[in-house]
């Protein structure tokens, strides 16, 4: 390869592992493998935010709507910069439209495959972190030190510039009245400093401590439960006309806005983060410390405001609760309660879910369960380390994988 060539493929590489490390979980579209860029400077636009970018917070939430503006990356302009020069990463326009999502049907299946897919999840994090640990020549833990020094070279130097955020949740169910709940920032910042708190975009290498410094500007929680902007939005066919409604319900300095019942009033604010990244750890000695400015906190909740909150944590609470027991939720009497036979039908499907919890909870301490957990177990691993190894798997063996991996 020519040092042209390879500082291509190199840039498009470190691209490829920037936006996936910052976004790739909460972006359609960003798989290393479909991004190849060849340049030291990117835009992106228009892109879509999954579905599924809440799930991990496990709330009755779905994504109606959501999109990324614009994604502007600047690389260094060679490989002998990337330790001196930062990564420029610029995000404007983050608009999330979401509401409930409350759903009858039974969710047992559902829920199973939640549970495995976190657990594979979980699985290839760990299977990662063992093979970059463990089982490496001394060249290939060479190769491996020296890119992982340079990608921490990358972050540490990596500075991020966000503007027009905002994360809007509208409820027509779960309160006495329709509400929206909203989060609206006109932007934060995070820039590398020097020893003097002076913004920098040259750097030593090997910095023991490293400056960072955060800036809020117009940060600002509403929830409207009068007027206009209490039920959901209207005036949007596409995805285009939304974006400009989201923008211009955003609070600016140069724009103010009184349309909006604020729980927390616009603030800005300016942190100074003093990083220590030596592997090295001193008593007394913080690895992180921060220093803040913040002129005013101004919280504001009125009487409506107030039950509508307490309606919603209700909400939520029942959510939880029917989580828990999806698994009895095929049990759910059909008649309602106040209907002849229904309170016998629901005080029976009560006492189920409760007995079934009861009856886990012994068996979990139960010697047997124990013993069978534990075979299971080093089976489990006995069989994925062979798998990993290259082996072919009889079908039991993968009846097995199967059965753990969903149980």
């Amino acid at each position: 390869w020519s040092r042209e060539t390879f500082n291509s493929v190199l840039m498009d590489q470190i691209a490829s592992f920037l936006l996936n490390y910052l976004l790739g979980e909460y972006v359609d579209g960003l798989d290393a493998k479909n991004l190849h860029f060849g340049t030291t400077a990117i835009e992106l636009s228009n892109l879509s935010l999954k579905k599924s970018a809440f799930a991990s917070l496990e709330l009755p939430i779905e994504i109606k709507e959501g999109v990324i503006g614009g994604i502007k990356l600047q690389l260094p302009s060679g490989i002998t910069e990337i330790t001196t020069k930062p990564a420029i990463i610029r995000l404007e326009r983050i608009f999330v439209l979401a509401g409930p999502t409350y759903r009858e049907e039974n969710t047992q299946d559902e829920q199973k495959i939640k549970n495995m897919t976190s657990k594979l999840l979980e699985l290839r994090d760990l299977v990662a972190a063992g093979q970059q640990g463990g089982n490496t020549n001394e060249a290939q833990k060479g190769d491996l030190s020296w890119m992982d020094e340079m990608a921490t070279r990358i972050v540490e130097n990596l500075q991020i510039f966000v503007d027009d955020i905002h994360i809007r949740y509208e409820d027509t169910v779960s309160g006495s009245v329709p509400f929206s709940f909203g989060i609206t920032l006109e932007g934060v910042h995070f820039q590398s400093a020097d020893e003097n708190w002076t913004p920098t975009t040259t750097f030593e290498t090997g910095r023991p401590v490293i400056n960072k410094i955060i800036s809020l500007n117009n940060l600002a929680i509403y929830m409207d439960t009068r007027g206009t902007y209490a039920t959901p939005l209207t005036g949007w066919n596409n995805v285009s006309e939304l974006i400009e409604i989201m923008h211009t319900l955003i609070h600016r300095t140069d724009k103010p806005l009184d349309c909006h019942d604020f729980i927390l009033v616009p603030l800005s604010a300016q942190i100074k983060a003093k990083i220590d990244t030596t592997d090295e750890i001193v008593r007394g000695t913080p690895k992180l410390l921060l220093e803040g400015l913040i002129p005013h906190i101004h919280l504001s909740l009125d009487s409506l405001q107030f039950s509508t909150v307490f309606q919603l944590a209700h909400s939520i609470t029942l959510y939880t609760f029917r989580l828990q027991h999806a698994a009895t939720l095929h049990l759910r009497p059909k008649t309602p309660p106040r209907e002849l036979e229904g309170g016998k039908k629901w005080w029976a499907y009560a006492y189920s879910c409760i007995s079934r919890k009861v009856r886990e909870d012994r068996q979990r301490w139960d010697f047997q369960y124990i013993k069978k957990f534990k075979d299971n177990k080093e089976k489990y691993v006995r069989i994925w380390k062979k798998k990993l190894g290259g082996a072919n798997l009889s079908t039991p063996e993968m009846s097995f994988l199967s059965a753990c991996e969903g149980a």
